[in-house]
């Protein structure tokens, strides 16, 4: 009995230890939007979406290492206006009805950005729009004025 309890104890632990020994990376992709040249984005702690973690991005043979940030709080709230039109005809005659509202409902998505440095010194910020289930897009600049899309 003794056995099994130390054996379940040292279980326990193992696996309290393994996300710290296997990170977990959402991997994305970077475009220049006017060469069309593409690279590989990392981004590290993929666990939590929201604080800042680590991110990596590989553009042609020049790596980069900095962090990002996903904001958690303060939803916004998105106004949706819907308008219908319905048409219809029976035994009494037709019918013509418009139908139009305002629904207010809280916005799924979070505001970020991401920045990184070359060895050389170079940057690449970008600013990111993440949804809930951790996928995201948006637009980064180097330091001499390059666009690019990023998309994870």
């Amino acid at each position: 009995m003794r056995n099994l309890l130390l054996v379940g104890v040292g279980a326990l632990l193992l696996t309290a230890c393994a996300p710290n020994q296997s990170a977990q990376y959402r991997v994305g992709r970077i475009v220049n939007v006017t060469t069309g040249a593409e690279g590989r984005v990392l981004l590290g702690g993929w666990g939590s979406v929201t604080g800042r973690n680590t991110a990596s991005v590989e553009l042609g043979d020049v790596t980069y290492q900095g962090e990002y940030n996903v904001l958690s709080a303060g939803q916004p709230v998105r106004l949706d206006p819907v308008f219908g039109v319905t048409f219809g005809s029976g035994a009494g005659g037709t019918e013509t009805g418009f139908r139009g509202g305002l629904y207010l409902r809280p916005s799924n998505l979070r505001q970020g950005n991401l920045v990184v440095r070359a060895a050389s010194g170079a940057v690449i910020t970008c600013d990111l729009t993440v949804d809930e289930a951790s996928r995201g897009v948006g637009g980064c600049t180097d330091g001499q004025g390059q666009r690019y899309s990023v998309q994870f």
